[in-house]
């Protein structure tokens, strides 16, 4: 829950997020697939966030999940931001 606090103030106060890293990684939640040793990523903890959402509401996580997505997409042409998205937030 502490990371999801973290990613709300992070957005709030308007920082920067592309290269978020969580001071500590995330612990193992069930039902949350995270590749290898990659517990503190903003991919990561964006599964963290979708895991919540789905308990709340399915087409909720679906919107989150279709619109980060379709900002990677747009971004992915500029290699300094594809760049960012695989190397920095692992999101795949």
């Amino acid at each position: 829950m502490s990371t999801v606090v973290l990613i709300r103030n992070i957005c709030a106060h308007g920082d920067v997020l592309y290269d978020f890293n969580t001071p500590r990684g995330l612990s193992v939640v069930p039902n949350i697939y995270i590749e290898g040793s990659d517990r503190s990523s903003l991919s990561s903890c964006i599964k963290v966030i979708s895991c919540f959402l789905e308990h709340i509401s399915e087409n909720r996580q679906s919107d989150f999940l279709n619109e980060i997505d379709e900002l990677f997409k747009k971004n992915n042409k500029n290699l300094v931001i594809r760049n960012i998205i695989s190397e920095k937030i692992r999101y795949n």
